[in-house]
């Protein structure tokens, strides 16, 4: 094995983490962490907490962003789009706190949809430009699936690579 022993780690515990980070990271709580991963409500908030301990920007972020989301009643993504936080200022704590959760999920959630947007769009001129036999099928998530004739696929696969990975972020 290429890491020391404590290092290593079973898929599961990685899976559950990776799950638990996402969720962090998209504005969501420990009782989502647990209906993900299986774990008990307890053991999924310890698992949350020792992420944060771990990555200690991540608790200024989510502060910084609630600040702001509560400032202004609307976020933002990286690239000037904004999502209205229209429960941001109610007195009813599960409308305001969801509200809280979008203004938490959109700058990250929405940034990554435009990237991947961008790239999608630099990918069809390429293909369009280059005359391939080649198409967008769709897009899932972060990924853009195409389909392309085996001519062309290897061009088609390294370019759609790099112009994915070459998409700026404004301010990044």
């Amino acid at each position: 094995d290429k890491y020391p022993k404590k290092y290593q780690t079973t898929s599961s515990l990685r899976d559950r983490c990776k799950a638990a980070m996402f969720t962090l990271l998209y504005g969501g709580g420990a009782n989502k962490v647990a209906l993900t991963t299986g774990l008990s409500i307890k053991m999924a908030d310890k698992l949350m907490n020792d992420i944060l301990q771990k990555f200690p920007g991540l608790r200024q972020m989510f502060s910084w962003l609630r600040n702001l989301a509560l400032q202004n009643g609307y976020a933002e993504n990286a690239f000037g789009r904004r999502r209205p936080l229209l429960g941001i200022n109610s007195t009813d704590e599960k409308i305001q706190s969801d509200a809280i959760r979008q203004g938490l999920n959109t700058p990250i959630q929405g940034t990554a949809a435009d990237v991947t947007l961008t790239a999608a769009r630099k990918l069809n001129k390429y293909l369009e430009n280059n005359k391939l036999k080649a198409h967008l099928c769709q897009e899932v998530h972060d990924s853009l699936v195409e389909e392309s004739h085996v001519d062309c696929l290897e061009d088609v696969m390294v370019n759609c690579k790099k112009i994915m990975e070459a998409v700026k972020i404004p301010g990044g």
